[in-house]
Formats: C-alpha cells, sequence, structure tokens
C-alpha cells in the first residue's frame, strides 16, 4: 500500500471507528402503548409524565400537593400500599441552612419471602420554581410508575420492592435525609437505585455507586440490557458540584446505584424543562435499569452486596467489561514495563535519542495547554457577543468550533516538530506523559486506569511495528485509543463542555499525541491542509453558532419580575434582577428606574432596578419569643414565627452584624452540617464558582411551615440585641385593584426567582 492510500485508508478508518462510537452513546428506541404488559414502555411512562409535568411544583405549592395525591392514587391502583411520611428536615449545607417539612410518597411492592431485605427504586417529585421538571426528575417518577406496573405483571419477586418518591431533593435533599432518619420507614432496605436528569434527553448513565461497588457492578454488567458505564465518568460525576439523593442513601450506609441523562443541560432548572421536549428514548433507558436491575435485585440475597472496587466499562452500550483492581494494577505495570524496554532498547540501539524523546513529552504538553488556551480564549470572546444561556442552548455547534480548533492548534505543531525532528523521537516522547499518568493512576485511583492502559498498551505495540517501517499497524493500534477516547470526550461536553471547554480538548490532545506515528505517515501537504481545514471548520462552526443563537418561541429569553414589601418602612416596589428589562418587565421597572441594593430583601449589595409599586394589605409575619437564656456567653432563644398570609417559603437572616451563631434547632428537627469537604470549604468553593457575594452570615431558607408557623432554636452573640429578618416568599406575583399581572408575550419566561411575592419584616430581640 503507498503512504497516500495507507494514510487514507488508515484515517477512514479511524474515523469511521470515533462515529460508530459515538453513535453508540444513545439510548434505546422507545416502546409503545402495546408492548407486551411486563415490558417497559416509555409510550405508557409518558401518560404520566403528562398529568406530573403539566406545571411547576416546589415544595409547598398548590401544584405540588396536586402531583403527590396523584403519586398515591396511582400506587393505589397498582396495589402497592402507599404510605405518606411526613417529617421536618434540616442542615447547613455550603453556608445556608435548608430547612423543610418534607412529604414522602412511598409504596411497596411485596415479596414471597415476607419481612426480609428489600431494594428501594428512587426518584424525588418536587421542582424547582418555574420549572415543570419534565425530566428532572418527572420522567423518573414516570418510568418508575410504568416500571412497578411491569412487575405486578410478571412473577412474583423474592424481595420486597420499595418505591420511594422523595421530596425536597432541590432545597438540598431534604426528604432522602428525612426518609434516612426514620428507623422504621426504610427498614430491611439494603439496596437504592435513584434516578435522576441534568438535561432532557441522551442516554442514562449510571454514573454514581457506592463504595465496595464490585458486586452491584457485576450484576449491572450481566442484567442491564443496555449498559452505558464507566468508572472515570462516575469520577467526573463526582467531582461535579451536582448533589443527588443519592449522597444521602450513601452517607446512610446503604449499597447505591445512580443513574442520570443529561443532554440537553440548557433545559436544566428552566421553563423548558417540558413534556414536550423529553427524549422518550431516556424515558426508555431509565426503565430498562429499573425493570432488569429490580428483577435481578428482587431474587437475589440482598445480606451482602459489598465487594471490592472494580475497574468498569461498556462497550458500545451494548455490554460491560468488568475486572478488578488488582488486574487493573498488574495491567498497568505490564503496559508501563513495556514502554520503558521499548524507549531503553531504542535509546540503546540509537534509534531514538535522549534529546529527541525530551522534545516529543514537551510537544505533547505544549499541544495540549496551547488547544486548550486557544479554545478557551475564543470561548471569553464568544461570550461576549452571546449570552452564557445561548452558549448552552447552541453547545453542540460549539462543541465542534472547540473540536476543530484544538484540533488545528495540535496538527500545527505536530506539523512543525515533524519538520525540525524525528518521528521516532516524538512518538516515544509523547507516551511519557501518558506513563506518567498512568503510574499515578494505578498507585491513587486504580479503577479509573482502563482509557490510559489500554490505549497505551495498543499504542505501544503499534509503535513497535512502526520502527521497523511503514504499517497499517498504526493505526490498528489507535483503534482502543480512539474507541475510549470518542467515549470520554464526549462524556466530558455533556458535563461540562459548555463551562469549561478546555476540559474535552485537553482529552482530545492527549489522544492526539498517541498519533504521531500516523501523522509522520501523512505528507507534509496534507498536513497543512488539515490544520487550515480545521481551523476552516472552527470559524465556520463558531459562525453557525453565534448567528443561531436567537431567542424565541422554542428558546424562550428569561426575564425577572419580583413584588416587594417592607413592613419596616411601608415601601412597596417592583424589583427585577434584569440589567436591561425587556418591555414586559419595564412596564413597571422602567429601563431607566433607580439603580441601588435592597438590603431587606437581598444579603447582597449588588444593584438592582425597582420602582414604586401599590402598598397592598398583605399581613406580616409574627415573632414570639417562647425563651430566653444565656450561659457561658452564649444567647439561646426559642422562637415561634408565624405567617398568616400562607407563604410557601420563608427567608431568615442575621440583619444585626453577626450576632448570630447558629441554629441548632429548626422546625423541631436538628440542624446537622452535611458538606463534601467541610462547611467552610463548601460555602468558599460555591461562592467561586457562582460569583456569590453576599453577606457572610448566618441565613436559612426554610419551605413548608406546619400551620402557618415555625419553631426554631438561635444561639446569638450576647451584650447587644439580636436582629432577625424574615422575608416571605408567596407564590405569584399580586392583582394589584383586582387585575392580575398580564401574560408574558411569546418568546419570555420567567428566571427561577421571578414572579413571587416577597414580604420582609425585622425583628429586634
Amino acid at each position: 500500500m503507498v503512504p497516500a492510500q495507507r494514510t487514507l485508508a488508515g484515517g477512514a478508518l479511524l474515523a469511521l471507528v470515533a462515529t460508530a462510537t459515538v453513535a453508540s452513546i444513545a439510548p434505546p428506541a422507545p416502546r409503545p402503548t402495546d408492548s407486551p404488559a411486563d415490558e417497559f414502555s416509555a409510550a405508557r411512562a409518558m401518560a404520566h409524565l403528562a398529568v406530573i409535568a403539566k406545571e411547576p411544583h416546589p415544595p409547598g405549592s398548590r401544584s405540588h400537593a396536586a402531583v403527590r395525591a396523584y403519586l398515591i392514587q396511582e400506587l393505589e391502583r397498582l396495589g402497592l400500599e402507599p404510605r405518606v411520611h411526613a417529617a421536618q428536615a434540616a442542615a447547613r449545607m455550603a453556608g445556608t441552612v435548608w430547612s423543610l417539612r418534607a412529604v414522602n410518597v412511598l409504596g411497596r411492592l411485596r415479596g414471597t419471602r415476607g419481612g426480609g431485605r428489600a431494594l428501594i427504586l428512587a426518584a424525588h417529585y418536587d421542582t424547582v420554581p418555574q420549572s415543570p421538571g419534565a425530566s428532572d426528575d418527572g420522567a423518573a417518577v414516570a418510568a418508575l410508575l410504568e416500571t412497578v406496573r411491569a412487575l405486578r405483571a410478571g412473577p412474583p419477586m423474592a424481595n420486597d420492592v420499595l418505591v420511594l418518591f422523595t421530596d425536597g431533593e432541590e432545597m438540598a435533599m431534604r426528604g432522602a435525609q428525612a426518609a434516612v432518619e426514620d428507623p422504621e420507614l426504610l427498614k430491611g432496605a439494603a439496596l437504592v437505585m435513584n434516578f435522576e436528569a441534568r438535561g432532557n434527553g441522551g442516554p442514562s448513565v449510571m454514573f454514581e455507586t457506592s463504595t465496595a461497588s464490585g458486586t452491584l457492578l457485576r450484576e449491572v454488567a450481566d442484567a442491564a440490557p443496555y449498559p452505558t458505564l464507566s468508572a472515570p465518568v462516575t469520577a467526573l460525576a463526582q467531582a461535579l458540584p451536582n448533589g443527588t439523593d443519592s449522597l444521602v442513601f450513601k452517607r446512610s450506609g446503604f449499597a447505591v446505584l445512580g443513574f442520570a441523562f443529561a443532554n440537553g443541560l440548557e433545559h436544566y432548572h428552566r421553563t423548558t424543562d417540558s413534556v414536550d421536549r423529553v427524549d422518550l428514548g431516556s424515558v426508555q433507558h431509565h426503565g430498562s435499569y429499573a425493570l432488569a436491575l429490580a428483577r435481578r435485585f428482587g431474587e437475589r440475597d440482598l445480606a451482602d452486596l459489598r465487594a471490592p472496587e472494580v475497574v468498569y466499562f461498556d462497550l458500545f452500550g451494548r455490554a460491560v467489561v468488568v475486572y478488578p483492581v488488582s488486574a487493573a494494577r498488574a495491567f498497568a505495570a505490564l503496559t508501563l514495563a513495556l514502554l520503558f524496554v521499548v524507549v531503553a532498547r531504542g535509546i540503546h540501539a540509537r534509534r531514538l535519542t535522549g534529546r529527541g524523546i525530551a522534545k516529543g513529552a514537551g510537544l505533547q504538553l505544549v499541544a495540549a495547554f496551547a488547544a486548550s488556551l486557544a479554545v478557551t480564549a475564543t470561548q471569553v470572546l464568544l461570550g461576549r457577543v452571546v449570552d452564557g444561556w445561548m452558549l448552552l442552548a447552541r453547545s453542540r455547534i460549539f462543541a465542534w468550533h472547540a473540536l476543530f480548533l484544538g484540533a488545528a492548534v495540535i496538527v500545527a505543531l505536530f506539523a512543525r516538530s515533524l519538520r525540525r525532528n524525528g518521528p521516532r523521537d516524538l512518538a516515544a516522547g509523547a507516551m511519557l506523559p501518558w506513563g506518567a499518568l498512568l503510574a499515578t493512576a494505578a498507585i491513587v485511583a486504580p479503577s479509573i486506569t482502563a482509557p490510559l492502559t489500554w490505549p497505551l498498551l495498543f499504542s505501544l505495540l503499534g509503535f513497535v511495528v512502526w520502527q521497523r517501517g511503514p504499517t497499517f499497524a498504526i493505526y490498528l493500534g489507535l483503534v482502543p485509543a480512539v474507541v475510549t477516547f470518542a467515549n470520554l470526550v464526549y462524556a466530558v461536553f455533556v458535563a461540562a463542555g459548555a463551562m469549561a471547554p478546555f476540559a474535552p480538548v485537553l482529552l482530545f490532545a492527549l489522544l492526539a499525541g498517541l498519533s504521531i506515528p500516523a501523522w509522520a505517515d501523512a505528507t507534509p501537504s496534507a498536513r497543512s491542509l488539515l490544520a487550515w481545514g480545521s481551523l476552516g471548520g472552527s470559524v465556520v462552526a463558531a459562525a453557525v453558532g453565534v448567528l443561531g443563537a436567537r431567542y424565541g418561541e422554542e428558546e424562550p429569553r428569561v426575564d425577572s419580575l419580583v413584588y416587594v414589601l417592607d413592613h419596616d418602612s411601608s415601601d412597596a416596589r417592583w424589583v427585577t434582577y434584569d440589567d436591561a428589562p425587556d418591555p414586559w418587565v419595564a412596564a413597571r421597572v422602567p429601563r431607566g428606574a433607580s439603580n441601588g441594593p435592597l438590603p431587606g430583601f437581598t444579603r447582597s449589595d449588588r444593584a438592582l432596578k425597582s420602582a414604586l409599586a401599590p402598598h397592598l394589605a398583605l399581613p406580616p409575619p409574627e415573632l414570639e419569643v417562647r425563651s430566653d437564656t444565656t450561659k457561658g456567653g452564649t444567647r439561646t432563644l426559642a422562637l415561634r414565627l408565624r405567617s398568616p398570609g400562607h407563604p410557601r417559603c420563608v427567608r431568615l437572616w442575621d440583619a444585626g452584624g453577626a450576632r448570630i451563631r447558629w441554629a441548632p434547632e429548626m422546625g423541631g428537627a436538628p440542624v446537622r452540617d452535611f458538606f463534601r469537604i467541610s462547611p467552610p470549604m463548601d460555602e468558599v468553593a460555591l461562592r467561586a464558582m457562582t460569583g456569590d457575594s453576599t453577606s457572610r452570615v448566618w441565613h436559612a431558607v426554610h419551605c413548608v411551615l406546619d400551620q402557618d408557623a415555625l419553631e426554631l432554636t438561635l444561639n446569638a452573640a450576647v451584650g447587644a440585641p439580636v436582629k432577625l429578618r424574615v422575608v416571605e416568599e408567596h407564590e405569584g406575583l399580586p392583582a394589584i385593584h383586582g387585575a392580575p399581572v398580564p401574560p408574558r408575550p411569546k418568546g419570555l419566561a420567567p428566571a427561577m426567582e421571578s414572579d413571587v411575592t416577597l414580604v420582609g419584616r425585622t425583628f429586634e430581640i
């Protein structure tokens, strides 16, 4: 085969492999309503979703109670003995105390053993304000109802199956916490399978496990019909700031498997997370796991599900490779030994030089850094002409822009180096950073070594053959690397690409280092053509993304309007968080409205636009001091807050100069710290990620007041009065003189913090 033919055929092979790999990262086809009764049907599940996700239903809202009533009705219809579990739960997370009177819904499908171990199928039924939550997490709730129907249509199982619809996941997972703190509610349960979403489509990925998960993963590998999972993806999910109910279950000692789909991040927690936008294939994928694994664990002995960690990854969503960590370390050692032998023998035989190898290692690092820097710089520039949400909404085309730009930088650097240095030296040197990463992973995190071991090992084998002369083996040796990194690059783009496009490009650059023999096989003109072609593709993709970044009915622009009433000053205002109000908002808050902080309604000094509003007769909150004691320099206040206006939530904070130190109790429940690293570090990290500049004083959010009242205990410093600011949050904007606020025109939608009425009052104690 002549060089040009070999290059063309090899490039075509790798492109085909990459395309096939990415195409395989997809959910199964949805099953129709007339599917057999003992099978899962996404079409049947969608009938439930149409009811569940008609409108937003955050805790404490009227729609939330309606969804709960529907779940109870359906569990009764399925014969699952529904139980309503209402309990108070409170925790401090990242500086904020989150408190909720949670109302969980539980159903039990009894097994033939009776009274033994049980498994839990879990999903949360609450939403954030302003989002219907069709995907997050209505799709999972609907999928579990359909799963239970299919289970009942099949033969009875040995173990009980508990279906748990948790409340308050969007409020720091308070419903799950309330459930695990009840010693009787989940008694006998050993395993929780939790279902989530961080977008509106794509494959449902097994992204979360408890520790010592070897047994669980082997069962998933054997039973799941469309497995999509890998240890690196699980590690990536753990590094992201998102938390799910799974975190609560894991910390409570349950064995846990967590599943979620995440394509379409632009719809996450927005009004566009609606039923008509849900990917039916994603619902089917949820159900394929739930049904198959419920049947597997429904028959299995659940007494001991713990086993040592394993390495795991799927192959094209059809099979799973699982092997022990000890084998992973052995494979890594073999690969590193082969790398050492190849380099040492090459230097000894003078086929390689130390100087050239060093240049190859440097080239790999420089290419990764330069490509990431170029993509980050263009992301900043794009952010000046396209807002953050549109970058998300157009993430696919901007992902192509990033990949093309990264490829252009990498190919240009490789082409320049190949003109000046021997290709064998550069190829061998580029493998050294891989070796360093593999050695580190084998010691620190052996379960994630697979995407380093197998690409490096097979590339090394191809390199050994290539040293004897040009050969097609270099392309065959790259196939495992392309399969592995097509999966990884795709996963990282879905998880973080829109916010951190350098991350997947960094992986792409790492893969490119192994392909230096293929670049060397190409002619200089071919390398130049590829570099310029990639740059052109990057420009075209960016232009298409920018020109297509237009709001409309399909992709509405969000705005904000809030009515605030301060009972301290009798001041009533319309407030917007928007820097440039659109015409609908400007009808109440003109573009030229006064700009200034609103310390009575936010803890931030951010300037907000506001305008005077009619003073409405909305009742203020009331506070009763039940007891006031001092001991050892700490003042303890037992308080009872009443809200005659029936708010959905109340926000409380220290308005008197950091006098309040702690709230040991809210709503009768102890306030516990719930953290990832430590309470202070979590708060610092969250502030850094979100740009939060609010004052660092004690603050809390409580939703669902029990009989319109909240009892709490505060610990404060002695020597000065305590000033407690209370702000009630009521659903919707008020009618003015009997006339409701007119609806938004098409193409506009409320932001999450919009369309509420805030009533504030300060108490000095």
